[in-house]
C-alpha cells in the first residue's frame, strides 16, 4: 500500500529552515542603545545582529541583550525578531512564530527590534521585490484567563506589525498579518524611548554611574557612622532611663499617698459645719455666764447647784474641743498633701 506524504506549505518549509539555522547564528555586529522607559532610570543595553546561511536560504536576527552580556546570542525569542529569506523562491518569512516577546512593557522594544531587522535586511540584501509570507496569529485559547492574555498580546503584536507596513485581518481560521512586498515595509520605532548610544556618550554615562555609586557609598558610610553615634549616646544614657523609671515609681507612690490624705480630709470636712454651728451658739450665749470652775474643783462644782446655763455652756465647750481636734486633723492632712506635692 502506497502512503501519500503531505507536501509542506511554503511557510512551513521556511519555518523548518529557520528552526535549523537559529542555533547556528553568528554575530555580525553589536551596538549600545540607551533605553529610557517610563521609569526614572534610563539604562544602556546591547543590540546584537546575527546571521546564518544554508544553501539558498539566509536568516537574520536582531536581539537586545543586557549591557555587558558576554554571550553573543541568547538562544531565546525574548526581545528579538528574525526573518528567513529564500532566494530561490524570493520569499521572506518573519518570526518568532508566536510573536515578539518583550521583557519590559512600554519600553518600545518590540517596534525597535522589528525596525532594526528590516534595516539590517535592506543593508545586507536587496529583496525589495521579495514576497512576504503570511503570518498567522496563535489560536485563541478557550480558557477565559488565557483568552484575555491572548487578546492583550494580539493587540500589541498587531500594533507593531501595522506600524511597519503589515496589514492584519481576521479570517475564518483567525488573525493573519501580510504584506505584498518587502519594499512596502517601513523602519519605525520610538527614538524617545530607545536611541543609539555612541562611544563618547557611553563613557560619559559610565562615569556618571561610577560617580553616583561613589556618592551612594559615601552616604551609606555617613549613615553608618551616625547610627554608631546614636547607639553610643543610647548606651551612655542608659542610667538616665533607669532614673526615669525610678521617678515614675516615686510619682506613683506619692499619688497614692495624696489620694489617701485627700480621702481623710474629705472625711473631716463635715465637722466644719458643726464648728460653724457651735460658733453661732456660743456667740448667742449671755456674756455674763459664769466661768467654768477649774479642774481642781471639778467634783465640787458637779455637786453644787449650778445654773442650767453653766451646764449647757460646759457641754458646748466639750464639743468645741472635739471640733478643734478635727480642725487640727485638717491642718495636718493639708500639710501632708503639701509635703507630698512638694516631694
Amino acid at each position: 500500500m502506497q502512503m501519500t506524504v503531505r507536501q509542506l506549505t511554503q511557510r512551513e518549509s521556511l519555518q523548518a529552515v529557520a528552526n535549523r539555522l537559529l542555533p547556528a547564528l553568528r554575530s555580525i555586529g553589536e551596538r549600545y542603545c540607551l533605553f529610557t522607559p517610563t521609569g526614572p532610570h534610563p539604562h544602556a543595553r546591547t543590540v546584537g545582529a546575527y546571521t546564518a546561511q544554508s544553501g539558498t536560504s539566509t536568516i537574520y536576527k536582531v536581539a537586545i541583550l543586557p549591557a555587558g552580556d558576554s554571550s553573543a546570542y541568547t538562544g531565546t525569542d525574548m526581545d528579538s525578531a528574525w526573518a528567513v529569506i529564500d532566494h530561490k523562491s524570493k520569499s521572506i518569512l518573519f518570526g518568532p512564530q508566536d510573536g515578539i516577546q518583550v521583557s519590559e512593557d512600554g519600553a518600545g522594544i518590540g517596534p525597535y527590534v522589528f525596525g532594526q531587522l528590516i534595516r539590517l535586511i535592506r543593508t545586507k540584501e536587496d529583496p525589495g521585490s521579495y514576497r512576504i509570507i503570511e503570518l498567522p496569529f496563535p489560536s485563541q485559547p478557550v480558557d477565559p484567563e488565557a483568552s484575555a492574555q491572548w487578546e492583550v498580546r494580539s493587540r500589541k503584536t498587531t500594533a507593531i506589525l501595522e506600524n511597519h507596513g503589515f496589514h492584519v485581518s481576521k479570517t475564518a481560521t483567525g488573525l493573519v498579518a501580510n504584506a505584498q512586498r518587502f519594499s512596502s515595509l517601513t523602519e519605525r520605532w520610538n527614538s524617545d524611548k530607545i536611541s543609539f548610544l555612541p562611544a563618547s556618550r557611553l563613557a560619559s554615562l559610565f562615569n556618571e554611574t561610577v560617580a553616583g555609586q561613589e556618592e551612594i557609598r559615601a552616604g551609606a558610610k555617613a549613615m553608618e557612622a551616625h547610627a554608631q553615634e546614636l547607639q553610643r549616646q543610647l548606651d551612655g544614657h542608659g542610667s538616665i532611663a533607669a532614673e526615669v523609671v525610678a521617678l515614675k515609681a516615686k510619682e506613683k507612690t506619692q499619688q497614692e499617698t495624696i489620694d489617701q490624705l485627700t480621702e481623710q480630709v474629705s472625711n473631716l470636712l463635715p465637722l466644719q459645719g458643726q464648728l460653724d454651728a457651735l460658733k453661732e451658739t456660743i456667740a448667742s450665749s449671755p456674756s455674763d455666764a459664769p466661768i467654768v470652775p477649774s479642774a481642781t474643783i471639778h467634783d465640787e462644782t458637779l455637786n453644787s447647784s449650778v445654773p442650767p446655763l453653766v451646764q449647757v455652756h460646759r457641754h458646748h465647750l466639750g464639743t468645741v474641743e472635739r471640733v478643734v481636734l478635727a480642725i487640727l486633723g485638717l491642718s495636718i492632712a493639708a500639710a501632708a498633701i503639701t509635703s507630698a506635692l512638694g516631694g
